[in-house]
């Protein structure tokens, strides 16, 4: 929980507007940038629908809807972001939307960005800043495809797809198609560094790009996971995954590096995200350019979901009857079967045992270590004290005694086999071959015959837990029985749909007070075409008692642009209507507190915990200074009632703090 928004009293408006115009006034006006977001996917639907309610209240019903993934038509990514703190320029692949006021009358065009990739690589990308003489500047930037404007013909082919945001078709029409216009082309592809003047849309004097940083999980947190990545791979607690191993093309710094191999997908697509080390105040590790001081504002909890593939009817898919068989599993069996130390399906039921081995492999899907779905899910439901041996002898012992020192990337050193020592089997794009066992990209098996893989970003992983990525049902990433996770939002899940189905936790629900309260059917994957949609209530969420969520934020300048703050403040609004129901809102429409349970926080990237309760007066507006702001990680800290760490400062002087779940 952070600083207390001022909600704004914006109206909600769903209806899509249709704006064919071609002469809007982004084509014959310079364009106005408000908000430039980056990070993770969770926020991308909701800020969407977000910016739409400002435009049409702001113009009248002229918004403009612009989305994109993948690369052209001459092989260039439609929308990339390259961090140029490096000599080599690595570039990250996004999915974009960009909206716009479409109004020909206006004499401006504002516009709205949102790059999604993930969380730490979004936090990684607002930090980055380098020196420029004596001025500093933005040095992780978007670049566009110059072709996006349709001037030059068609341009998105096969590896290339539009209409990207859930509930809202792409509305544009200019240059004869759904292209962008040139000028905001050129407005997103403008290095930070040619600016002679300090853009209006950052922080006063800040040579900015991204003015905004959508995450899953707290910037601290999201520097230890990046960290954590960069660091020597540890056999005995996975305090470092490796990734800064020269073995797979880091730069071999130790401890911990600054820059690391990519993490590549295995699921045929070539997806890969770079780990590059950044920091959250101060000067930056890399270009040295001064870190603009930030804020970081919650926005509502998420239920991370796991999902299995229920199209084996021997597997996952099985029935008794009309009911499903498999539709739950205890921490600790989801905490060994993600570790890799069990790998079949009947390691889930409580119903029956036999002498011999049973059940068919599973496929268990992943994401990337960067990512705030991953860290939120490791620190949740893998890497726990919940099923913990001797702490004592854990740390004098050479291997893994317990869920606290394990995690998804237990035996998994990328520096061991990958795409450099056998490009052939372990390629970086295309599905690995199955014939040897592939650390990076992510493909080995297990004692069961089950395998592990490696997807990256939440496009990738739904479908690739029902083995509905393209090709893989006939590759060697095949998950016949896949499970895997993601956070809840009907986009999210919209892939999942009829050929899976979720567990519950610990027989808790993640989205319902019982599963049989699903209008789909119990356990089986809400859908929705378009808001409104049915209302999702988050009861486990709300009373504390499912354990795999966390807060999802925004990161922003310490003072924050008044375009962020109507969009942050905007899309809480909107979720408080129950019209999309992605997360459950933090505060309610009259900004009260309306979440009354929290995570512990702990001291995190050298940053002391906050919880942020000890001045609240009150959780209604005015709620006393310093109230809901927040500090120091929480991901994987124990779930705890709002008034009893306010009971705690009370009466003891302390807050609840460094307690883990």
């Amino acid at each position: 929980m952070t600083k207390k928004l001022l909600l704004v009293a914006l109206a909600f408006m769903l209806t899509v507007s249709v704006a064919f115009a071609v002469d809007d006034s982004c084509v014959n006006h310079t364009p106005v940038l408000k908000v430039v977001m980056v990070g993770s996917s969770a926020q991308f639907n909701a800020t969407a629908f977000a910016a739409q309610s400002i435009i049409n209240a702001e113009s009248g019903s002229h918004f403009n809807l612009f989305s994109v993934k993948g690369k052209d038509t001459a092989g260039t990514g439609t929308a990339n972001i390259v961090d140029t703190r490096v000599a080599a320029k690595p570039t990250d692949s996004a999915t974009m939307w960009v909206a716009w006021d479409a109004d020909p009358n206006n004499t401006g065009c504002s516009v709205w960005v949102y790059f999604s990739v993930d969380s730490a690589v979004g936090v990684k990308d607002f930090m980055a800043y380098g020196k420029v003489g004596t001025k500093s500047y933005a040095f992780a930037y978007g670049q566009l495809s110059t072709l996006e404007d349709g001037l030059s013909g068609a341009w998105c082919g096969s590896s290339c797809s539009q209409n990207k945001v859930f509930g809202l078709s792409d509305t544009t029409f200019v240059n004869g198609g759904d292209n962008l216009p040139t000028s905001i082309i050129v407005a997103l592809n403008k290095i930070p560094s040619t600016d002679t003047t300090a853009p209006s849309y950052c922080a006063s004097g800040v040579f900015c790009y991204f003015n905004a940083a959508a995450t899953d999980i707290r910037p601290e947190d999201a520097l230890y996971g990046t960290t954590r990545a960069l660091s020597n791979y540890d056999t005995k607690s996975l305090n470092g995954l490796g990734y800064n191993s020269t073995g797979c093309g880091g730069d071999g710094l130790s401890p911990s590096g600054h820059v690391g191999c990519p993490i590549y997908s295995a699921q045929g697509t070539g997806s890969k995200f770079n780990v590059i080390t950044f920091k959250l105040t101060g000067s930056d590790p890399l270009a040295s350019g001064t870190i603009p001081p930030s804020q970081t504002l919650s926005v509502g909890a998420s239920p991370v979901v796991v999902l299995v593939n229920n199209q084996d009817a021997s597997g996952f898919g099985a029935k008794s009857g009309s009911n499903y068989v498999y539709t739950n599993i205890n921490r600790y069996v989801l905490s060994q079967v993600f570790q890799g130390n069990l790998g079949r399906t009947t390691d889930l039921l409580t119903t029956a045992a036999s002498g011999t081995p049973t059940g068919v492999p599973i496929q268990v899907v992943q994401r990337e270590p960067l990512s705030g779905t991953y860290n939120t899910f490791e620190f949740t439901g893998v890497r726990t004290l919940s099923g913990s041996g001797n702490p004592i002898a854990a740390k004098t012992a050479t291997t893994v005694l317990s869920n606290a020192w394990g995690g998804q990337e237990l035996g998994i050193n990328p520096a061991t086999l990958n795409y450099l020592t056998n490009p052939t089997d372990c390629p970086t794009s295309g599905f690995p071959t199955g014939s040897v066992q592939c650390t990076d990209p992510l493909l080995i098996s297990t004692p069961s015959g089950g395998l592990r893989m490696r997807a990256i970003g939440t496009g990738e992983e739904v479908p690739a837990v029902v083995n509905a990525n393209t090709g893989q049902s006939t590759s060697a990433s095949a998950a016949p029985d896949g499970i895997g996770y993601s956070f809840w939002s009907f986009g999210n899940m919209k892939p999942a749909a009829g050929k899976g189905h979720y567990l519950t936790v610990d027989n808790v629900d993640p989205l319902f007070n019982l599963p049989t309260d699903n209008a789909a059917g119990a356990y089986n994957i809400p859908t929705c075409s378009a808001p409104p949609c049915g209302v999702i209530p988050f009861t486990h969420i709300n009373d504390g008692s499912y354990p795999l969520w966390s807060l999802l934020r925004v990161v922003t300048f310490k003072v924050a642009p008044t375009a962020v703050s109507q969009l942050v403040n905007t899309e809480i609004t909107q979720s408080n209507t129950d019209q999309l129901d992605d997360y459950q809102p933090l505060l309610d429409g009259s900004g009260n507190l309306s979440l009354f349970v929290f995570r512990s926080h702990y001291k995190q990237s050298a940053i002391n915990p906050l919880n942020g309760h000890k001045t609240c007066t009150s959780f209604s507006p005015p709620t006393g200074t310093g109230c809901l702001i927040d500090a120091g990680g929480d991901m994987g800290g124990a779930i705890v009632t709002v008034q009893a760490d306010v009971d705690s400062f009370a009466d003891f002087g302390t807050e609840l703090i460094g307690v883990r779940q």
